[in-house]
């Protein structure tokens, strides 16, 4: 399929309308500084990751907000991980998913359609990758202790029983087998040249810089790859997109995306100033702050006020009616032992433009 077909195929369309009913089913969605966005050639877009649920998210929102539903010529490229081109990859999680369903869900594979909607994989070093990799060279290939999946074989580990616990990130040690990791390096070489080539064509590009969901709340580090992608891609513009996610609420949770300005892009410190616009499109929300406080022995609504005024004077949004939020958090919450806060806490600092890199 030639570029020009693929990006008018209706499947894009089809999987950004049936997005956007899951997400405003299960959040409740509110978005700041999007109304001026438009899928603009030679744009670089990156995007906070704070939860497998960023992507229908953050779908939803792009579909709606750059008006593609009416403009059938708007054209968007998403890097993703290269595990979830895989058979296997929906059997990973959700975490709470039955062991039977994750044997059904282990051969299912829709990388072939990927292409159809601009995804592209980039590399990713996880115990799927590596037991895929060894399974290349012989599915009767040892594991190595180090993996610690309770399987002895590649094949016996991709075999679907395993899948839930074949997500976590491995490195070169981990990769017993020199012709696996060869294999694997080359591969990530080929899907980084592809990137560079659609921005030097001047496609507009979206990525999550951090790879992976954030563990504990804490923004970046961003991949060491990106300053090469840039430096070489040579975007126009940077924008970046945040989404900060409020459980301590009743009902559905509500998830707050923050679209900020285009930058020209800094060759000089690329990764630093990815971080920095992360960072900033972070949006002040009732969960984090109220967090935050109790955290720290503090009145979130004596709070309050100056977390604004600190949001505001770094330029980021704010949830709107935060006010009535903070209240409704606050007479949610289970006190601190609530396990939720820790996370919640430490995304309210990492954001912060002012406070030191965590």
């Amino acid at each position: 399929m030639n570029p020009e077909a693929r990006a008018k195929h209706p499947f894009w369309h089809a999987v950004g309308l049936g997005t956007t009913p899951y997400a405003r089913l299960a959040f409740r969605i509110e978005t700041h500084g999007a109304e001026d966005f438009r899928m603009e050639p030679g744009t670089l877009i990156v995007v906070t990751h704070r939860a497998e649920t960023d992507a229908p998210i953050l779908i939803a929102e792009l579909y709606r907000w750059s008006r593609a539903w009416r403009d059938r010529s708007q054209r968007l490229h998403f890097a993703a991980r290269d595990d979830l081109f895989e058979p296997g990859f929906f059997a990973g999680f959700p975490k709470r998913l039955p062991a039977a369903a994750r044997r059904i869900l282990s051969p299912v594979a829709i990388g072939r359609f990927l292409p159809m909607v601009r995804v592209h994989p980039i590399g990713s070093a996880n115990r799927m990758k590596l037991a895929q990799a060894l399974r290349r060279v012989d599915p009767r290939t040892p594991l190595p202790e180090v993996v610690g999946l309770p399987a002895r074989t590649a094949g016996e580990a991709l075999s679907g029983r395993l899948a839930k616990e074949l997500w976590r990130d491995v490195t070169p040690t981990d990769f017993p087998v020199e012709e696996a990791w060869a294999h694997r390096t080359a591969e990530t070489r080929r899907q980084v040249e592809t990137l560079i080539e659609l921005l030097r064509a001047r496609e507009p590009l979206l990525l999550f810089p951090e790879g992976r969901p954030s563990p504990d709340g804490s923004l970046g580090p961003v991949q060491r790859g990106l300053s090469l992608l840039v430096r070489r891609g040579r975007p126009e513009r940077l924008r970046a997109w945040g989404i900060g996610y409020d459980p301590l609420v009743r009902g559905r949770t509500r998830a707050v995306v923050s679209v900020r300005p285009p930058v020209e892009p800094d060759l000089g410190d690329v990764e630093a100033q990815v971080l920095a616009e992360l960072r900033l499109a972070m949006p002040l929300t009732a969960g984090s702050l109220v967090a935050h406080a109790l955290l720290r022995g503090e009145d979130p609504s004596a709070a309050l006020l100056v977390a604004v005024e600190e949001a505001q004077a770094d330029g980021r949004h704010v949830q709107r009616d935060l006010g009535a939020r903070v209240a409704e958090s606050r007479s949610v919450v289970k006190g601190v032992s609530d396990p939720r806060l820790a996370r919640l806490a430490r995304e309210y600092e990492s954001a912060r433009a002012t406070s030191s890199p965590p």
